[in-house]
């Protein structure tokens, strides 16, 4: 009978790598999702943290391994770096990446609603449209003032 040997992970990791345009692209990653790497069954880890760990220092406890290129799918430890939670929020935001609009999660309008709001100022009160539109003055009073959807132009 021929015995299995498994081999060296380090081995299997790089394996998986395809490097396409400066990133280090993990090629079991499906879709716009972080990739994972199996040591051995039930035990994995999330591919961009491996590299980093790997080939740069260990993750200090509580800290994320950010993404330079903004590719989740990357696994090359130029293109990481690490940060807190709000050092990741912070990158997003300057990124410009994170939802908006109709794109949130939590959005319950729609851009041509937002419009209709925005275009309405100064010839319909802010409480008659906040009856129309099922939302408080307060929230026309932002979408007309820009503290929400800012992105919107009329």
């Amino acid at each position: 009978m021929r015995q299995y040997t498994r081999r060296p992970w380090r081995e299997r990791f790089e394996e998986k790598i395809m490097i396409d345009d400066g990133c280090w692209k993990w090629r079991p990653a499906n879709g716009n999702q972080y990739g994972k790497f199996v040591f051995e069954r039930g035990d994995e880890r999330l591919a961009h943290r491996l590299s980093y760990e790997t080939y740069v220092e260990p993750i200090p406890k509580g800290l994320f391994v950010l993404h330079i290129c903004d590719n989740k799918a990357c696994v090359n430890p130029s293109h990481l770096f690490i940060g807190t939670q709000l050092t990741n929020m912070r990158d997003k935001v300057s990124k410009n990446r994170q939802p908006k609009g109709e794109s949130h999660g939590a959005s319950k309008l729609t851009e041509s609603i937002i419009r209709e709001i925005k275009s309405q100022d100064g010839i319909v009160s802010q409480n008659k449209m906040a009856l129309k539109y099922g939302l408080s003055q307060s929230s026309i009073w932002r979408i007309i003032n820009n503290k929400t959807w800012q992105h919107l132009t009329v």
